[in-house]
């Protein structure tokens, strides 16, 4: 049996100037990475996608957000992920996320953690200040599609 990786990814996303701006994190490595975490025992990656933002963002999931009640797509594969050597059983999906209120968006603004980043630069995998994003994230959303640089 092949070790299991199987992720839910929160596509958390703003609207600036007629143009989409995707949420990604600073990580205590120096790059950066879109909110996801592994799937618990029970849960549904939709389960996961809301525990991560409310988790790792610090919001209400019931006043600040919104997990779209489809994900963006569901994958199931096997595959060697990138900065590993055996293959494993990879499931993940991602779920478009929406912030309620404009002060919610302004504390986010203001997170040092916090960057936004254009369609163009998600799929390059590089921030304007050089920050990568995580090795595997840029494989799904490239490989897969999630995120298409032309995307305004």
């Amino acid at each position: 049996m092949l070790p299991r990786w199987f992720h839910g990814y929160a596509l958390v996303r703003k609207v600036e100037d007629d143009s989409i701006r995707w949420l990604v994190l600073r990580t205590s490595g120096g790059g950066i990475d879109l909110v996801h975490g592994p799937r618990l025992e029970r849960e549904s990656f939709r389960e996961t996608a809301t525990r991560e933002v409310t988790w790792q963002l610090g919001l209400n999931r019931d006043s600040d957000f919104l997990v779209s009640t489809m994900a963006t797509l569901n994958l199931e594969f096997e595959a060697v992920l990138p900065g590993t050597c055996q293959p494993q059983h990879v499931a993940v999906a991602f779920y478009p996320v929406d912030v309620y209120r404009t002060a919610v968006l302004q504390r986010l603004d203001a997170e040092p953690r916090c960057l936004w980043l254009n369609s163009a630069e998600l799929c390059s995998g590089r921030a304007p200040g050089g920050e990568q994003l995580h090795p595997v994230t840029l494989e799904l959303i490239n490989r897969f599609e999630i995120v298409q640089a032309w995307q305004q």
